[in-house]
């Protein structure tokens, strides 16, 4: 990444370490533990989404499967270029 781009995320992130920074006792525990059911449910919709889509791959046409491995590249260069 360069360093225009971590300067923003570092603008964005800011507020929230500065707020996660008061957080003491209950308070802190109940934010973890919302941040890590929310992360599950991530985790499972991903699952089930990698799932859905290896069951499709054989019903697809020449011209459907080109269109998934491009839209798949697509974003593999996106995620290539934010990390």
């Amino acid at each position: 990444m360069n360093g225009e781009t971590l300067a923003r995320i570092s603008q964005v992130l800011e507020p929230i370490i500065a707020a996660l920074s008061r957080l003491k006792g209950a308070g802190y525990w109940l934010f973890i533990a919302g941040l890590a059911i929310l992360g599950i449910v991530g985790l499972i919709l991903l699952v089930k989404l990698i799932v859905v889509v290896i069951r499709i791959i054989p019903n697809l046409t020449v011209s459907q499967f080109v269109k998934l491995l491009i839209i798949t590249a697509v974003i593999l260069i996106i995620a290539g270029l934010l990390i």
